[in-house]
C-alpha cells in the first residue's frame, strides 16, 4: 500500500506526459497497482486521461501564444528601429518593413493553423466530459462500460488532434 503523496505523484507524472508504466516505476509501484489506482480515480470522477489531454491542450496554447507575443514584440521593436534609422533610404525602409510584415503574417498564419486544432480538441474533450457527467448522473449502471470505452477513445482523440 502506498501513501496519498505517492498516488498524487503518480497522477501528476501521468498527466504531465509519462506513460503509466513510467510513472509507476518512478513512484516505486507496480503497473497493476497504478492501473488499479487510475481506475479507482476514474470511477470516483477523476479521469486522468481527460486531465492529461487538457494539460496537453494548455501546453500547446501556451506555446502558440508565447510565439505570437514574442513575434509581436520583435515586430514593434524592429519597426520602430527602422523608422528611426535615417541612414536608410525610404525605399530600403519600405522593403525592410515589407519583409518584417511578411514574417509577422506567416507567424500569425502558423498560429491560426495551430489554434483551430487546439480549439477542436478542447471542444471534443468538453463533449466527452459532458457525456461522462451525463452517464454518471442518468445511467450510473452503464458507467463502467462507458469508462472502458471512453478511456482509449480519449487517447485516440489526443493523437488525432496533435
Amino acid at each position: 500500500m502506498h501513501d496519498k503523496d505517492t498516488y498524487t505523484r503518480l497522477r501528476r507524472l501521468y498527466i504531465n506526459g509519462a506513460t503509466l508504466d513510467e510513472a509507476a516505476a518512478e513512484c516505486g509501484m507496480g503497473l497493476r497497482t497504478a492501473e488499479r489506482r487510475k481506475a479507482e480515480a476514474r470511477d470516483s470522477g477523476d479521469n486522468w486521461d481527460m486531465a492529461r489531454a487538457a494539460a496537453t491542450l494548455t501546453g500547446a496554447e501556451t506555446v502558440a501564444q508565447s510565439i505570437l507575443r514574442g513575434m509581436m514584440r520583435q515586430y514593434e521593436q524592429a519597426a520602430g528601429d527602422l523608422e528611426a534609422d535615417t541612414s536608410l533610404s525610404a525605399v530600403e525602409r519600405v522593403d525592410a518593413l515589407a519583409t518584417l510584415a511578411d514574417a509577422l503574417v506567416k507567424t500569425v498564419a502558423a498560429n491560426k493553423r495551430l489554434m483551430p486544432e487546439t480549439s477542436e480538441l478542447a471542444t471534443a474533450l468538453k463533449v466527452l466530459e459532458m457525456l461522462y457527467a451525463f452517464v454518471r448522473e442518468k445511467h450510473p449502471a452503464h458507467l463502467p462500460a462507458f469508462a472502458e470505452i471512453i478511456e482509449p477513445f480519449g487517447a485516440q482523440l489526443e493523437r488525432e488532434f496533435k
